[in-house]
Formats: structure tokens, sequence, C-alpha cells
């Protein structure tokens, strides 16, 4: 990245923007050299956070309500991450069962209103023909 283009996209002055390239060059060299334990190390750390992140999101969507709670009841290590971002090992539905009152209680939506709407045209006609009968008699 240029000094100039670093410049338009921050709107920043000339000397900042010369500062983080110098720091950005300083951490490329710090970076490349690191040993192989230390990126593999460095690897660990990412996946680990990733995983965290991901089983927090499972239990926010699953209706947890305390989050470390539900964490300290899961068995971390048979918990894995796919590439895809999945998880591999994480029963909530059995955590659910053991101490449901961590979770929202899960309410059945009862799908439409119950109106009819051929009853209304039948009560319609029918009200109309008593009408008109009503009117006969006289």
């Amino acid at each position: 990245m240029t000094k100039e283009r670093l410049m338009e996209l921050g709107n920043m002055t000339e000397e900042n923007a010369v500062l983080i390239l110098q720091e950005l060059e300083k951490e490329k060299t710090e970076n490349s050299q690191l040993t192989d334990s230390e990126r593999e190390e460095l690897q660990q750390e990412y996946d680990e956070k990733l995983k965290m992140i991901a089983i927090g999101y499972a239990i926010r969507m699953a209706g947890g309500k305390n989050e470390r709670a539900i964490l300290a009841l899961i068995d971390m290590d048979n918990v894995q991450i796919r590439e895809d971002g999945s998880l591999v090992g994480l029963d909530l539905d059995k955590v659910r069962q053991e101490v449901p009152y961590l979770f929202e209680k899960v309410e059945k939506k009862i799908q439409g209103t119950g109106f009819r709407s051929g009853a209304s045209k039948d009560k319609k006609e029918e009200t109309a023909k008593k009408f008109k009968d009503a009117l006969l008699r006289r």
C-alpha cells in the first residue's frame, strides 16, 4: 500500500500515513521471523478463539440465558470446529435437558387464527334468508 493511497483511504496527514506504513512493515518483518512452533502456537490460539465464538453463538441461538454457566457444563475437549464453521461434538439438547432453567422456554406458535372464510359467507346467506322469510310473513 502506498503512502498516497493510505492518505486517501484514511483521510490522514502524510506524517500519519508514513508512521502507519512503518508500523505495518515492522509487524510484517516480525511475523516473517516467527519459527514454525510460534506460528503453530498462534494458529492454535486463533482456532481456540474461533471455537469459543462459534460455541457462544450456538448457545445464543439455542436460547441460552447464561452463556458462561452453559460453557461450564460443556466438555470443550469433545467440541471441534469444521472448516465450514459448524461444530462437532456440541450437544446443547443434552445440556438443556439437564438444566432447563438456563435456556429460554420454547413455545410452539399456533399457525393461523382459526378464521374460516367460508363460514362467514354461509352466515351471511343464512341471515339474508332469515330476513327474507321474516319479510314474507307479513
